[in-house]
C-alpha cells in the first residue's frame, strides 16, 4: 500500500466512528484499531450489592469485556430463561471478545430468576449478567 492511501485512511477512520478498520489488498493489509476510553467500572458492584444479599440470590458475573450473546447462534434459542433449572457448569451464555467465543458457565446449581444482559450488547468485566437462586441442600 501506497503511503498517501494509508495516511488517507487513517485521516478517514478517525473521524468514522469506526471502532477496528482491516483492509488488505496484493500489496499488504492494514488493521486500524480506535484507542478506547477507560471509564471507571462502578455500575457493577451496586447492583451485586443490591440484588444478591436482598434476594439471597446469586449473581454470575461477566468475566472479561465483550458482547454478550444469549444463545449459541442466532437461530439457536438462548441457553437459559427466567425458571430455567441449571447445574453448575452448565452454559448461560457465551461471551465475544477480540472474535474469540467464551462460553460463561453457572456458577452453582439452582433455578435463573433475572436476565440482567441482553443479548447482542457489549458488557464490561463484572457486570452482573444473571442471578440464580440456589438450589436447596437437603
Amino acid at each position: 500500500m501506497n503511503t498517501d492511501r494509508v495516511e488517507d485512511l487513517l485521516t478517514w477512520f478517525a473521524s468514522s466512528g469506526l471502532e477496528t478498520l482491516e483492509i488488505s489488498d496484493a500489496s499488504g493489509a492494514i488493521t486500524l484499531r480506535a484507542p478506547r476510553s477507560v471509564a471507571p467500572v462502578a455500575a457493577p458492584l451496586p447492583l451485586l450489592q443490591a440484588s444478591a444479599p436482598t434476594t439471597g440470590d446469586h449473581p454470575v458475573l461477566s468475566p472479561l469485556f465483550g458482547v454478550c450473546y444469549l444463545a449459541p447462534h442466532p437461530d439457536a434459542p438462548p441457553f437459559v430463561s427466567v425458571g430455567s433449572r441449571i447445574k453448575a457448569g452448565d452454559p448461560v451464555c457465551v461471551i465475544e471478545a477480540m472474535k474469540v467465543m467464551n462460553t460463561v458457565t453457572a456458577p452453582i446449581a439452582g433455578t435463573v430468576t433475572r436476565i440482567h444482559a441482553s443479548d447482542g450488547t457489549e458488557v464490561e468485566e463484572g457486570t452482573v449478567l444473571f442471578d440464580i437462586a440456589p438450589e436447596a441442600v437437603s
